[in-house]
């Protein structure tokens, strides 16, 4: 496909620096294209796997990412632009080889993808630096760092668009770089902290949301340390709480989504007991909220808490991830595996304190939320119930709860009329089920070694 179309369009094979150029076909024939593409991609990608063909895949995905490089042009539509920018994303994820060092060598390219006109876009291009920096020396990424902490510290002097673009993408790149060897000098990430922590207290909602989003890809890979200032210095949390509680209270929706999610992100590697206490009051400060998709994100935030959810930080970071419920395919796993896939040890946190935050989401589900005389309690009560169950539901102390969910379950459809009671119970009886075949696989192995 891709050479019958190069034979149309030679011009797709020279390299461009700028999106001055003509587009070469209109959006809709692109949009299209693209999409009809990318199911060869994938196609050829499982090929590649079984007949040992890499080189002519490579090939492949290296014209692949012209052609959407010329997508990308001023000219063309929303749709295309953020169509082409996740096709990207979705070849980088399977081809990192190819795309980095693409893309490791156009970042100025990117960059003026940063302050595109469409938020999906501009996230898109974000998540697409993140991934073209681990293609950079420490040096070079560090450099890259500081233009964007530069560029953000006058907020007077950069349009919106740019501005939101810019705090997305510290927190890919900042995520990147302490994750790898050497890391970037704590200086910097102090300086990264500190800008962010302030857009989050100076800015409107929707930018400080995205610097939460950004604090929290950074919490994916390390506990956030605190911000030192001369010769003091204060845990990230404690300095934020009052303004992240005025914003989960106020009435931008999205940006309460964001929020939510950031705060399990956040505490994913976390194991301070009070950032970890500071996070689950501010989360459970939304379970009067009429919002189903806040409730939801709250869902997903208690679920980071309580660990071992089914997503890695890479899958957040250099995927085209969106949440746990698009990406978590939990009920269609293969059973033989599904017991074993999360009790590996990079999954389980027994710590101290993530045992403690078990106990308080537990407590306060069943002992206030699932019972409580005002309905929106309740109801988010079965949400936060159903998530855990969804998404946590290997781990051994869900396990030892199904009973008690049940239960539960049971006793609230006599009060409460939705449908997620249902689908917790279908939920707590499959892994029930699960779990008795996993015990008479395990005893019959045992009799047959006797």
């Amino acid at each position: 496909m891709l050479t019958y179309i190069l034979k149309q369009r030679p011009e797709l094979l020279e390299s461009i620096e700028t999106r001055e150029q003509k587009l070469l076909f209109p959006s809709e024939t692109y949009v299209a294209m693209i999409k009809f593409l990318l199911k060869c991609f994938e196609s050829e990608k499982l090929l590649s796997e079984t007949d040992g063909g890499p080189s002519e895949f490579s090939s492949s995905v290296k014209t692949m990412c012209l052609l959407l490089d010329h997508a990308m042009a001023f000219e063309g539509s929303v749709e295309l632009h953020a169509c082409a920018s996740r096709a990207l994303v979705a070849i980088g994820s399977h081809a990192p080889q190819v795309i980095v060092p693409h893309y490791a060598n156009k970042l100025p390219w990117l960059k003026q993808l940063l302050s595109h006109v469409d938020i999906d876009t501009r996230e898109t291009a974000a998540r697409l630096l993140g991934m073209a920096s681990s293609g950079l020396p420490t040096t070079a990424a560090s450099a890259l760092i500081n233009e964007l902490v530069f560029s953000i510290s006058d907020s007077r002097k950069i349009r919106f668009d740019y501005h939101y673009g810019a705090v997305c993408a510290m927190g890919y790149i900042t995520a990147d770089c302490i994750s790898r060897t050497p890391p970037i000098p704590e200086v910097l990430l102090q300086s990264v902290l500190k800008c962010l922590v302030d857009v989050v207290n100076s800015e409107n909602a929707t930018l400080a949301s995205i610097a939460m989003q950004a604090l929290g890809h950074i919490g994916l890979r390390v506990p956030l340390p605190s911000i030192a200032d001369d010769s003091t210095s204060a845990d990230i949390l404690v300095v934020l709480q009052e303004k992240l509680r005025k914003l989960l209270s106020g009435d931008d929706t999205k940006a309460i989504q964001k929020i939510a999610v950031s705060l399990g992100h956040v505490c994913m590697k976390e194991t301070s007991p009070s950032h970890l206490s500071i996070a689950i009051d501010l989360v459970f400060s939304l379970c009067r909220s009429k919002v189903e998709d806040v409730l939801f994100a709250a869902g997903e935030a208690l679920s980071f808490l309580w660990g071992t959810v089914p997503v890695t930080a890479d899958t957040i970071l250099k995927t085209n991830y969106t949440s746990l419920s698009m990406s978590s395919n939990y009920l269609m796993e293969n059973m033989s595996t599904s017991l074993t896939n999360y009790n590996s040890d990079e999954m389980i946190e027994d710590s101290g304190s993530r045992a403690n935050v078990r106990d308080a989401i537990t407590k306060k589900l069943f002992d206030g939320l699932l019972y409580s005389h005002r309905k929106e309690e309740r109801y988010a009560g079965t949400v936060w119930l159903l998530s855990l169950t969804m998404y946590c539901g290997h781990h051994a102390t869900i396990q030892q709860m199904l009973a008690e969910i049940q239960v539960s379950c049971q006793s609230m459809s006599n009060f409460c009329t939705s449908e997620l009671v249902t689908i917790t119970i279908i939920i707590a009886n499959y892994l029930l089920s699960l779990l008795t075949m996993h015990s008479i696989g395990y005893a019959r192995t045992l009799s047959m070694w006797h």
